[in-house]
This record gives C-alpha cells, sequence and structure tokens, in this order.
C-alpha cells in the first residue's frame, strides 16, 4: 500500500511518521513539504491501493490545496486541520476526505484508519500458492 504525505510543517509531518511507525514495514512512503510538489504528484497516474494524508497548518494552505480539488477528492485521503473553525472545516469537506482530524490530535484516529486500510489490502492480496484450477468431480479445486 502506497502513502503519500504532506505537510509544509516538518515538525508535524515528524510527528505523524512517529505515530505509524508499526505500519512502515507496508507501507511505501512519499512525503512532500509543499503545495506544489505534491500537485505534481498527483497528476501523474497512480495504481493500486493509493492513500493521502494531508496536514494542513492554517487556512491559506487549505486554499491551495483546495486547487488541488479534482485530484484530492477522487483519492482516499485523510484531514489533519488547524482548528474547527466554520470556514476551514467547510474548506476542508470539499475535498472529501474519508477522515477529519485535528493539529493538536495524536494521530491515533489516522492511525485506526490506516490500520483498517491495511488489513483490507492484504485480504485483497492473492495468495500465489494457491492456484484455481477447474476439473474433478467437486468442480473447482486449490492446488
Amino acid at each position: 500500500m502506497k502513502l503519500l504525505i504532506y505537510s509544509s510543517d516538518g515538525e508535524q509531518r515528524r510527528r505523524l511518521l512517529d505515530a505509524i511507525n508499526a505500519y512502515t514495514p507496508y507501507l511505501t512512503l512519499e512525503t512532500f513539504g509543499d503545495v506544489k510538489s505534491l500537485g505534481c504528484r498527483l497528476r501523474r497516474m497512480f495504481t493500486g491501493n493509493v492513500w493521502l494524508v494531508l496536514i494542513v497548518v492554517n487556512l491559506s494552505e487549505l486554499y491551495r490545496l483546495a486547487g488541488l480539488t479534482e485530484f484530492i477528492r477522487n483519492s482516499r485521503n485523510m484531514l489533519v486541520l488547524p482548528n474547527q473553525n466554520y470556514e476551514t472545516v467547510a474548506v476542508g469537506h470539499s475535498l472529501y476526505p474519508r477522515l477529519i482530524s485535528y493539529l493538536n490530535s495524536d494521530y491515533g484516529d489516522v492511525c485506526s484508519v490506516l490500520g483498517k486500510a491495511i488489513q483490507k489490502s492484504k485480504k485483497k492480496q492473492p495468495n500465489p500458492l494457491l492456484r484455481r484450477t477447474h476439473g474433478g468431480e467437486n468442480g473447482n479445486r486449490h492446488e
């Protein structure tokens, strides 16, 4: 599973990386520190199970990210907002996040969603040791 993390604040990015440390063996991580580089990455096609965590430190940054709405809203994304002000939350909802959290959190909610997404992706991966064949009296069987 691929996880793209955006945060212009290095301390917040470090806090998130520390919080998700237990999940890193199951993830391919990409981090971004500015909206421009994130935008370039989102414009490129990506396949598979990709999640995006956006850590926003102020309203102006959120508006810059909202400029990428067409790329963000169709992704599986989690949004960490700076506050619970009406305007901030309203603009945040325009990105259609799966989860909204806040900077003063411990990222436990982000970890919970991420853990469930990893479990789900592991269940969807076919077991290469089982091969489906046809035949026999019992119909389909596994070899």
